[in-house]
């Protein structure tokens, strides 16, 4: 099971929870309410600070005390992928065509509402070559989709804030 490490506004390790738990949160709406003040919201400055209390997580796995790879406890085999910026008449397909992708283990709206996370599960358990896994991952869904992917998710220790949609 793939156990992964959430983290609160200050960037310290808060808990650790399986992967799965928190993505059925997500569908489940738990952070709907706080997500979608957040969205809608029109100041930029409490826009900001509603951000903060927004949890995030770090996907690649299981850590202690900082998310740097020295701390890392548990690699999970999740490969994050953030698609950012999409147009919104094109939202909708693109969401369904990587859900519908034999790779595709998870993918939810960000917490903006502009772009998507997608979560792929790799078989390979050598934490080291998360970088490799990424680029690999990348490509698949940069051929399929044909749209740019930035390399947000290379990094062990990249963090996702979570949404609801």
């Amino acid at each position: 099971m793939s156990v992964i490490t959430i983290i609160n506004d200050s960037n310290q390790i808060t808990t650790n929870k399986p992967f799965i738990t928190l993505m059925r949160q997500i569908k489940g709406g738990l952070f709907r309410n706080s997500v979608g003040a957040y969205r809608h919201e029109g100041d930029q400055d409490k826009q900001k600070e509603q951000l903060e209390h927004i949890p995030s997580f770090l996907p690649t796995g299981c850590f202690r005390m900082q998310s740097k790879m020295l701390f890392l406890t548990d690699y999970s085999q999740i490969v994050q992928l953030d698609l950012e910026d999409i147009e919104p008449e094109d939202m909708d397909q693109i969401f369904k065509t990587i859900c519908q992708d034999q790779f595709t283990y998870v993918c939810f709206r960000d917490v903006r509402g502009t772009g998507l996370k997608l979560f792929v599960l790799i078989t390979n358990d050598n934490h080291i070559q998360q970088p490799d896994f990424f680029e690999a991952v990348k490509s698949h869904y940069r051929r399929r989709l044909r749209i740019r992917i930035p390399d947000d998710g290379a990094s062990i220790h990249h963090r996702c804030k979570v949404s609801y949609d």
